[in-house]
């Protein structure tokens, strides 16, 4: 986590959320309304995919991490 925080905190990333519609911003923000960074998050910036939905298996983790 620490290292996915201090990777995709940065002006790039919170620009391009704060571009998002409200109905895409909500894929990008925790339930609190919170910026998310966890690894569904930034995997979905870095494909500029909202929509994306992580694959459940340790491969597909030990791949994306």
């Amino acid at each position: 986590m620490v290292i996915g925080a201090t990777f995709f905190m940065n002006r790039d990333y919170l620009n391009w959320i704060n571009n998002l519609r409200e109905e895409e911003k909500s894929q990008m923000t925790t339930d609190m309304g919170n910026i998310s960074y966890s690894a569904q998050s930034c995997i979905s910036y870095i494909n500029r995919a909202l929509w994306y939905i992580a694959q459940h298996t340790a491969l597909r983790a030990s791949l994306l991490e």
